[in-house]
């Protein structure tokens, strides 16, 4: 018996979509990825994944990899090929220092579930591994084998397949995989809510992301089903309601009840409203009878196209008409057909441009205005969140002691307090820095947008720390900061731009803009880098897709770098090839999966050198220019409105700053007067009065700045100097510079 396991899914020429991974295997695995100890027995290295969502590698004290820091709705799928469907037992090596953890195996995307470990056990240590195991029915053939993590703090080390027999699945039991799994226990006297994600088993769905946070089970149409385990105190009547969401409304459900007895009841059918979205939720709800004891509920599709975000039951409700249960044929059984690859969630790009149609909503390109979701001409009037995700130099006051950027400040934290200091510190500067209160003081002040900085590496690892090049491993961490940030803009009504300020390997030679470490290949030195970089706006243009408080994607702040021989900083480039190629490539996988949001191009020599680069095969993007230490005067920008009358393309000046309030007022009276938006540079930085808000230092500050610079004796309150800068940036502690904000808004 010959078990296969394709841990390397090889790049097509369009390699640069992330996901596009599961399913794209390689004519033989390469044995070095797996082991086979016993004949037909598998077993896979947990770090070999060929998809995964918010997983990060680790390594024993002995150096040995594994998958680490598992949370709730974390996964990694494997590609695996099984020469018969039939029995076969799984087996997991795990490690968990609280007896925390369950997961589910499932197919990737969670149309079939086969089986789940509902408890980890607790190992002592977070390296000491045991085994937990179960037994599954799998499907013949080539398939995307997904761990989803339900309940989290546990490690992964390896899983290991080994046939049983060659017995059908026993599908003489209605959802046999749920009878196997835990019971969710509903009590009497509250509201018992059971995430949609949360299922047993399932069929033609799949999980996705939610806008305003968590997951939702997507596109349940006529016959997909999810199927979920509870446990009743007592028989009687129970309400259950369902967030539901529809775009035009052409769907329903109903529920189908099976008790111990395995006899099933089903409702009448539920229709589904049309919320004006797949993300804008409504209630359902309706009356059913539910026995005493375990019963499996199934929500089943009727109709087409909508979205379940989860469900509440109410012990005792009292029921406007009397509950349908009237008993019903047994629906026919839950079988595990051999599924067909799973298409990765982004489709193989085409080579042709790719004009972009956003739907109305969203602020877009007009020809040569930008316009909001109304079509009404829109000036943005923005702040850059710089020195947030991402602290330069200057801001920090570092620029003797780290001049090269964040990487290198980083380096010198990390000598002094340690690696855990350096998270702690980093941590609660990320926590501290930009909150609700900012959005709030932001709108207040009188700006209508946000440009955030973000850096790559809260998002995914650089290509020397992937345990495999061409894969990318997702850090949860950023995706969830970024978020919140959309939570509250949309909350207060202001848009927010995201700005790719430091790609993977750095974009330009000025390190202290983009954290280029010089010491590793840059953005341009290493196609992996390219790669990396569209796939992550791809992910972020998969999640953000639908969000109309989305004002666009800065793709890329300041590029900096000479392409050609005598150019180092790109200013004299009259091309700028690589440069576009960049542009290209990233816009069109971004419109494989969001066709919604304007796309703000930068060029070379700090964003304003635009040489070689238009057109563009798109008609929703805009022209960016930068300003620094420059006249306001007409001719200052001249060439900028000439190439908005020849390419038929708005204007955005995406940055600047660091000046004297007058030449602020005058900045915005020149752009506003040319139907310009800005956004402005920065919020907060150290010990500022051209920066809005100032965030004092800590006075052992410069003591702890000098002695990286200068070297001598280790400051003994190093960590508390740390805490304290990161306990400053918070809002209420910096001192507003009145006059500037005066300057560029008025307020």
């Amino acid at each position: 018996m010959k078990l296969v396991f394709t841990a390397l899914c090889f790049l097509s020429s369009f390699a640069y979509f992330a996901d596009a991974k599961c399913g794209e295997s390689p004519p033989s695995p390469p044995t070095n990825l797996m082991t086979s100890p016993t004949a037909g027995t598998l077993r896979i290295d947990a770090t070999q994944y060929c998809e995964s969502y918010g997983t990060r590698i680790e390594k024993t004290n002995q150096g040995e990899p594994y998958v680490g820091f598992l949370d709730p709705n974390d996964w990694m799928a494997f590609d695996v090929e099984l020469p018969t469907a039939g029995t076969y037992q799984v087996t997991y090596s795990v490690a968990s220092m609280t007896g925390k953890g369950s997961f589910q195996l499932e197919q990737l995307g969670g149309s079939t579930v086969y089986g789940s470990i509902t408890s980890v056990p607790s190992t002592g240590s977070w390296y000491s591994f045991t085994t937990v195991t179960h037994t599954v029915q799998l499907p013949q053939g080539k398939q995307a084998l997904a761990v989803a993590i339900r309940q989290g703090e546990f490690n992964l080390d390896w899983i290991e397949l080994k046939k049983i027999s060659g017995d059908a699945p026993d599908n003489s039991v209605p959802h046999a995989a749920c009878r196997a799994d835990e019971y969710l226990q509903i009590n009497v006297g509250q509201k018992n809510r059971i995430s949609a994600v949360d299922y047993c088993d399932a069929r033609g769905v799949q999980r996705k992301i939610s806008q305003n946070g968590g997951y939702h089970v997507s596109r349940i149409d006529a016959n997909d089903f999810v199927a979920y385990n509870i446990e009743v105190p007592k028989s009687d009547l129970y309400r259950i309601s369902y967030r539901v969401a529809s775009k035009d409304g052409s769907g329903g459900l109903v529920l189908e009840v099976y008790d111990k007895s395995s006899f099933g009841t089903v409702s009448k059918q539920v229709n589904i409203p049309s919320t004006g979205g797949l993300q804008k939720w409504a209630t359902v709800s309706h009356t059913v009878y539910l026995s005493q004891g375990k019963n499996i509920l199934v929500v089943r599709g009727k109709g087409r196209g909508w979205n379940f975000k989860s469900m509440d039951i109410v012990v005792g409700a009292v029921s406007p008409s009397p509950p349908v249960t009237n008993p019903v044929p047994v629906p026919p059984p839950v079988t595990f057909p051999v599924p067909a690859p799973v298409p990765a969630p982004v489709a193989t790009p085409v080579r042709a441009p790719v004009f972009s149609t956003p739907s109305n909503g969203f602020v877009r390109a007009d020809g040569k205005h930008i316009v909001d979701g109304n079509g009404n001409n829109l000036i943005l009037r923005g702040q850059g969140l710089g020195g947030w995700m991402l602290q330069e130099p200057y801001q920090m006051l570092t620029v003797e002691a780290a001049p090269k950027g964040q990487w290198q400040m980083f380096q010198k934290i990390e000598q002094t307090v340690g690696t855990a200091g350096l998270e702690q510190y980093h941590r609660a500067w990320l926590d501290n820095w930009c909150t609700y209160e900012d959005v709030k003081e932001l709108k207040a002040s009188g700006f209508n947008s946000i440009r955030v900085a973000l850096h790559y590496n809260l998002f995914t690892l650089p290509i020397e720390e992937e345990p495999v090049r061409g894969r990318d491993t997702w850090i949860q961490d950023g995706f969830d900061r970024l978020d919140l940030l959309l939570e509250w803009c949309q909350k207060e009504k202001i848009y927010l731009i995201l700005d790719l300020h430091a790609a993977p390997g750095g974009q330009g030679r000025n390190s202290a803009i983009n954290d280029y470490d010089d010491s590793k290949p840059s953005m341009w030195e290493d196609e992996e880098n390219v790669r990396k970089s569209i796939a992550l706006w791809v992910k972020w243009a998969a999640r953000y897709k639908d969000n109309t408080w989305i004002a666009g994607y800065d793709l890329l702040n300041e590029p900096n770098w000479g392409f050609e021989p005598g150019h180092p900083n790109g200013c004299s480039e009259q091309t700028n090839k690589p440069l576009k190629n960049f542009y290209d490539r990233a816009i069109e996988a971004i419109r494989k999966v969001d066709k919604n949001h304007i796309i703000y191009i930068n060029g070379n020599c700090w964003g304003n050198n635009h040489k070689g680069m238009w057109p563009f095969a798109d008609n929703n993007i805009a022209l960016s220019l930068h300003r620094y230490w420059i006249e306001n005067t007409d001719a200052s920008i001249q060439e900028f409105l000439d190439m908005r009358e020849k390419y038929n393309v708005p204007l955005w000046m995406g940055e600047s700053g660091e000046n004297d309030n007058n030449w602020y007022k005058g900045a915005v009276q020149l752009l506003e007067r040319h139907n310009i938006g800005w956004a402005w540079w920065t919020w907060k930085k150290l010990q500022s009065s051209s920066g809005s808000y100032s965030i004092n230092p800590p006075a052992q500050y410069q003591t702890l700045v000098d002695y990286w610079a200068y070297g001598g004796n280790k400051p003994a309150n190093a960590m508390e100097t740390l805490m304290e800068l990161a306990e400053n940036a918070k809002l209420k502690n910096c001192i507003r510079n009145d006059e500037a904000i005066a300057a560029l808004t008025g307020i």
